[in-house]
């Protein structure tokens, strides 16, 4: 020791804390078979390994909390490896919750309404009824009185215990007569058939027996889901069906059958061939109430929609009907006429006046007058040898019956002159000679 070197000195404690291997009791409250978490905090056993000895009852049997699902009370031990070992027995306290009711039922809407019965086997202290979106009853009763309007339909019964344990069970209950679905209405076109059917979406669960009528019209077996028929009429048809369970169905159907026979469809025309500026009349048949009528081309028609229509064409035409049935417009059908266009002479021997007449009485041949079709307007005169007016008309359905003043002209040659002009406004100028006999 250096005594001339200055020396200090300090005086401190340490305190050593000695932990030791220690034993713990913990206990969880579980539901019947529903699975909880156990075991203890990890933060509060800070660098330790964990190991639960009873592995196979833990989802992890290396970490300190894991999960599990048990039936019965059951004690586990967990061993906490750090600088010591702890040792924690974990009591598991299950709380018994049962919840049962029947799975599916079959019903017919002649027993709704129906009560639905849950049972937790004396294990709950509330009951709910839900239809998976609402709450049905009070949790007080574990019946349920339902009046579904659907076919298929899911309840589910609960059951609760005081601590809030809830176990559940689910039913499905199917209304037999409220499964078949048919197509309450066809419509066919004449001696047409159509397939009925019938849906059953549940068939696997609930099968049935069917039998359509009546007879009339039916084309295949009656006994089955969908039948093909061809009614002369129409034709209402009655679905019966019957489950298992002897619960019956009556569905009816209606056939609409339309009464446009296309073998009746036919187009004509007062004249085949008419002359040019002149009109026919189009007739479609049948011609009734409840069809309806479509002419083309419609430009020289007085109408598309009649079933009557005024043709006017200036050249060959031919002319197409589509008449449809109103009750069934997939039920149309065509037909064609022709309308032959020839020229109009305005001429001989297309207009003439005939040379001679015998006005005596006797019916034939008493009046002498302008012959022709076509004609629009006229002037017809009758003149005497002196050149006198005898006769004078513009109607052409007038003559001259040999009397002049009142008295019977006497047997000559008589000259006359025609003016005329026809309906397509062409003119024709005639003079010419007439013989009155006796």
């Amino acid at each position: 020791i250096d005594s001339s070197a200055c020396s200090q000195a300090d005086t401190f404690a340490i305190e050593i804390e000695v932990d030791q291997d220690s034993l713990l009791f913990i206990s969880d409250q579980a539901c019947l078979n529903q699975e909880i978490e156990i075991g203890v905090n990890p933060n509060n056993y800070p660098n330790s390994t964990f190991s639960w000895v009873q592995s196979s009852l833990v989802s992890n049997p290396s970490i300190a909390n894991p999960t599990g699902s048990f039936s019965n009370d059951t004690v586990l031990l967990l061993i906490a490896e750090g600088v010591c070992r702890d040792s924690i027995y974990d009591t598991i306290h299950v709380d018994f919750i049962y919840a049962e009711t029947d799975s599916f039922l079959i019903l017919c809407s002649d027993q709704l309404p129906f009560n639905l019965n849950g049972n937790s086997f004396g294990t709950g202290d509330a009951f709910y009824w839900t239809n998976t979106v609402d709450t049905l009853n009070n949790a007080s009763d574990s019946v349920l009185n339902i009046n579904p309007d659907s076919a298929l339909n899911t309840f589910i019964f609960a059951a609760e215990t005081q601590i809030g344990c809830l176990e559940s069970d689910t039913i499905q209950v199917l209304v037999s007569d409220l499964s078949i679905d048919v197509e309450p209405e066809y419509y066919i076109c004449f001696e047409d058939s159509v397939l009925l059917v019938s849906s059953n979406p549940y068939e696997n669960i609930n099968p049935l027996n069917y039998n359509w009528q009546p007879n009339e019209g039916l084309l295949t077996n009656p006994d089955s889901s969908a039948v093909w028929v061809s009614p002369d009429v129409s034709q209402t048809y009655t679905l019966f069906t019957v489950n298992d369970s002897g619960c019956t169905t009556t569905d009816t159907v209606q056939v609409y059958r339309s009464t446009l026979n296309p073998t009746t469809v036919n187009a004509t025309s007062d004249a085949d061939t008419i002359v040019r500026a002149t009109s026919t009349t189009l007739h479609a048949t049948p011609n009734q109430s409840g069809y309806t009528y479509s002419w083309n081309p419609v430009s020289s028609l007085s109408s598309s929609t009649a079933p009557n229509p005024v043709a006017t064409p200036y050249e060959n035409t031919t002319y197409t009907v589509t008449i449809t049935d109103n009750s069934n417009p997939n039920c149309t059908y065509t037909a064609q006429k022709t309308i032959y266009v020839s020229d109009l002479i305005c001429d001989e021997p297309q207009i003439f006046v005939p040379n001679a007449f015998t006005p005596n009485g006797d019916g034939l041949n008493d009046e002498v007058m302008v012959r022709g079709q076509h004609i629009k307007e006229l002037d017809f005169s009758i003149y005497n040898r002196w050149g006198e007016l005898v006769f004078e008309t513009s109607d052409q359905s007038k003559g001259w019956d040999g009397y002049h003043n009142g008295d019977l002209a006497n047997p000559a040659v008589y000259v006359y002159q025609l003016d005329v002009t026809c309906i397509d406004d062409q003119k024709f100028y005639q003079k010419g000679n007439i013989t009155l006999v006796r």
